[in-house]
């Protein structure tokens, strides 16, 4: 869902679908990625950057956050 809100704009219905379901579980890479590509859109860059190192960290073939 944070995937799809990011892409229509509503990055910040996008950063709060992220965060949820970070909670929910904090090792989905592509969760860290959506999360950083919105945070980056909002113009929250040092935030999205550490959102895209912790995505490759977890999953090290993850391309999108490279």
């Amino acid at each position: 869902m944070a995937y799809v809100l990011d892409a229509e704009g509503q990055h910040d219905a996008a950063i709060a679908e992220s965060k949820e379901a970070l909670r929910l579980k904090p090792d989905l890479a592509a969760a860290h990625d959506t999360l950083a590509c919105a945070l980056d859109a909002e113009g929250q860059h040092d935030a999205a950057i550490a959102q895209f190192k912790e995505a490759i960290r977890l999953n090290r073939d993850f391309s999108g956050a490279h």
